[in-house]
């Protein structure tokens, strides 16, 4: 994050006054499309991840795109800084992570400051814009998007009062101070008592004035200090607290979008099972309707006829003859089956007829 050293070298009893960042409004737009960036995917997370390692790494790098961007929002708003010393003000203009302007000029060149608010939502969050007018080689010092542009104005002002002045056209004169003191107490010397006792009294009264003035002084420099040190401390935690949280959501999605694909494939694992599983119940069925078929007689007999050319004892065999397929007269004719005959030769007769081929 932002380092006062690394624009800023403190001079001798200079102080920081204060560090003006931009409104905290001026974050709602960049967030806002960084958190698009990393919660969009999860809304398509399974047809992502239904074109494999493809989705998976476009997957991957909507959320990196998404966490560098919202870094670089909160760097950009952390880093472009106005800071105010009692001695001089400088601008900080940080344009990218590689990009940063610094203007300064000395709070005695400072001609002309002023501020403004133009639109609804400027006049809405008190937003508004700071000019400075400087005598030096920045012209001009220009503060956008501010939060109560009207205070750092004031403040500004303050500070410009309080630093030393310096006029060139006013030519020095050194006065010798001890002949100045030599002479008044020769008048002292010459005046009654009541008029050195009145002097006396007059001066004890400036010193003690000018000790209360200082302690004052002091101590109203002190406690804005301490405001102002309370306001950059507070400024600075909301960064990092806001990258916390952005970290947690990382680490949370990244945890999500593991256990959504691991639900993922084992969904698909059981719906390939219950596939399998429905085709083998319908196999199974096929097999117990064919084996309830083949326990009934008609269907044995069925099959015996048309694939064995099987027939009954003393069963005779129909053959229709006819002119065509359409015609309507048709010839019957049954043949009679004619019985087995009976074999009675004996074996030697049989193995002699086999050898001879005798009929």
């Amino acid at each position: 994050m932002f380092r006062l050293e690394s624009v800023l070298q403190l001079k001798d009893e200079e102080a920081v006054r204060a560090m003006v960042r931009k409104h905290i409004v001026t974050l709602i737009k960049p967030l806002f499309i960084a958190m698009i960036l990393i919660v969009a995917p999860f809304f398509f997370l399974f047809p992502l991840f239904s074109l494999g390692i493809a989705g998976v790494v476009i997957f991957g790098i909507l959320i990196f795109a998404g966490a560098v961007w919202a870094f670089r929002a909160l760097f950009l708003w952390d880093a472009d800084v106005l800071i105010l010393t009692n001695m001089r003000i400088i601008d900080v203009d940080q344009n990218g992570f590689f990009s940063r302007n610094v203007s300064e000029a000395a709070l005695s060149a400072i001609q002309d400051a002023s501020w403004s608010k133009k639109g609804f939502w400027q006049t809405l969050f008190r937003i508004g814009v700071i000019k400075i007018q400087t005598s030096g080689a920045t012209a001009v010092l220009e503060i956008q998007d501010v939060g109560h542009p009207e205070r750092i104005h004031e403040l500004i002002n303050e500070t410009r009062q309080d630093a030393p002045k310096i006029n060139a056209n006013e030519t020095p004169v050194e006065k010798d101070r001890r002949s100045r003191i030599r002479h008044i107490a020769a008048l002292l010397e010459k005046a009654d008592d009541s008029k050195v006792i009145e002097v006396e009294t007059m001066l004890e009264k400036q010193a003690r004035d000018k000790s209360v003035e200082t302690l004052f002084s002091q101590t109203q420099q002190s406690m804005r200090s301490h405001q102002t040190a309370g306001s950059i401390v507070a400024k600075a935690k909301w960064p990092l607290f806001l990258m916390a949280n952005l970290a947690v959501l990382l680490i949370v999605g990244v945890a999500t979008v593991r256990e959504s694909y691991r639900s993922w494939t084992l969904d698909g694992e059981i719906k390939n099972l219950e596939s399998k599983a429905q085709a083998l119940e319908g196999r199974k069925m096929q097999l117990s309707e064919l084996a309830d078929k083949m326990q009934e007689p008609s269907f044995v007999e069925k099959e015996a006829r048309a694939k064995l050319d099987l027939q009954k004892p003393g069963e005779h065999v129909v053959v229709l003859e006819g002119m065509g397929a359409t015609s309507t007269s048709w010839q019957v004719s049954v043949v009679a089956t004619p019985p087995p005959a009976s074999d009675t030769m004996s074996n030697p007769e049989r193995w002699w007829h086999y050898f001879t081929d005798a009929n």
